[in-house]
């Protein structure tokens, strides 16, 4: 598994880095409104598959997760950060935390194996893992890790 630390770099900066054509106005002006500009990330990759990782538990990013858009370009390889899918860390009162996935076209995903792997070990890394093991809920299913 590999871990790519980026938080030092925005999402929205590294889009528009990489982008050969300008970014239309609309989403421009939402991200910057919004702090969408400062947001760190990571990138992991596990067994060939890369996601962008999104720490949510403060629940800011909420609004953001039915932004079709907004999440397919930032999946996209040439003109976004490049990955398989978004997985989204939330906060949970009952489990270790909760996950969402994205696929690269932007839409909620089902359950994604490597991506349940690589949000473990982000989780992991931001100290949440008490007894190196997780329960989590991911797409309204209870599963250990």
């Amino acid at each position: 598994m590999s871990i790519f630390r980026l938080s030092d770099i925005s999402l929205f900066s590294l889009v528009n880095r990489l982008s050969r054509t300008r970014p239309d106005e609309s989403t421009e002006n939402r991200m910057s409104d919004t702090g969408l500009t400062g947001l760190p990330f990571c990138k992991y990759e596990g067994a060939g598959n890369d996601f962008i990782m999104i720490d949510n538990r403060s629940g800011w990013f909420n609004d953001y997760g039915n932004d079709v858009k907004l999440l397919s370009k930032m999946c996209h390889r040439r003109f976004g950060v490049g990955a398989d899918g978004i997985m989204e860390l939330c906060s949970h009162p009952e489990y270790t935390f909760a996950a969402r996935y994205y696929n690269a076209d932007g839409k909620h995903g089902t359950f994604c194996g490597n991506g349940a792997r690589c949000i473990i070990s982000f989780a992991k890394e931001l100290g949440m893992l008490v007894y190196k093991e997780a329960t989590f809920l991911f797409c309204d299913k209870v599963y250990h890790g």
